[in-house]
């Protein structure tokens, strides 16, 4: 029986579920909760297009292409991040994976869309080099430990508070020539809601400048307690500025006590102010990186200078 690609129906969801869980080792009531809420709330509903390739009544494969939208200067993009792929393992090695990215091409809903992004793990990434997506960059990893007292200490959130706020500052930033993320309110609360995460503020001030670091907390093996800085904003886009707000947030993590490492993924050439500051705070490349790769749609600009890119690891939809 021949695979068609066809768009998502409600009636695949047990299927989509069975398949993620058993790839994934969710749970089958946690996966439908995040799959509603990340695709049928009205941040997404009517901006996102999933599709799925099927065999008769059987899910071969799950694509999604959903709202993301970047700017660059004052222009805001109808830009869409690819995500939530996986192929059945039953209907794998038959180019699948490639029709499904291929479908938004023959898809009407193309017409809206500026351009395509995305984050492959490194299972995908050939099959969407294969299918004209580029490459334009790798975020780099960088780790600077702490300490190893913070090891035997556990989190304490309310200590936290002290240093980190729960909700955002809306903050206009100097830089203007690089694509970024557009993070509105309406995104940002769609987000919250997706995540069990708790994703914390560290702002700093000065001078009626002001920059903030997004950041949340994993635990590593058990006892690596670490802190991820997920995106910085800044209205000031002096080397000292920036200098003097990651030391006030490495002096508040290591006042904590508990904070084991801090992380944090970059585009090395995006700035050479940040690689500057990261190496003056003994912050370490670590043997580990991100693909971030493009697809132009209907935006004739250009999407492949790897400087033109401010990307953090918020940009990611798994953060």
């Amino acid at each position: 029986m021949a695979i068609n690609i066809i768009k998502y129906e409600d009636w695949m969801l047990d299927q989509v579920t069975k398949m993620f869980c058993e790839q994934y080792d969710f749970k089958a009531e946690e996966f439908q909760l995040y799959f509603k809420n990340f695709y049928e709330t009205p941040y997404q509903q009517d901006k996102c297009v999933r599709y799925a390739a099927v065999e008769g009544d059987k899910l071969a494969g799950f694509q999604s292409f959903f709202y993301w939208p970047y700017k660059l200067n004052e222009q805001v993009f109808n830009s869409f991040q690819s995500g939530n792929s996986l192929v059945n393992p039953e209907f794998r090695g038959q180019g699948i994976f490639g029709k499904l990215l291929n479908a938004i091409h023959e898809d009407e809903f193309r017409q809206g869309i500026d351009f395509l992004m995305g984050f492959p793990v490194q299972a995908s990434y050939n099959s969407f080099l294969r299918a004209g997506w580029n490459n334009v960059l790798d975020l780099q990893w960088y780790v600077k430990p702490l300490g190893p007292v913070s090891i035997i200490r556990s989190i304490k959130e309310v200590k936290l508070g002290q240093f980190f706020r729960t909700e955002p500052l809306m903050i206009k930033e100097s830089i203007q020539e690089q694509f970024r993320f557009n993070k509105t309110t309406e995104f940002i609360k769609w987000r919250n809601k997706l995540s069990e995460n708790t994703y914390y503020y560290f702002v700093f001030e000065d001078e009626n400048e002001v920059c903030q670091f997004e950041v949340k907390i994993n635990v590593r093996k058990k006892v690596i307690n670490e802190l991820i800085i997920g995106d910085i904003q800044s209205s000031y886009s002096s080397l000292e500025f920036l200098n003097l707000a990651f030391q006030a947030l490495i002096k508040a993590c290591k006042s904590l006590k508990f904070i084991s490492i801090i992380t944090i993924a970059v585009n090395n050439a995006a700035s050479d102010e940040l690689l500057d500051i990261l190496r003056e705070k003994k912050f370490k490349p670590l043997n580990k990186s991100v693909h971030f790769i493009t697809h132009p749609v209907n935006w004739k600009g250009q999407l492949d200078l790897d400087e033109s890119w401010r990307l953090f690891r918020s940009d990611i939809d798994t953060w």
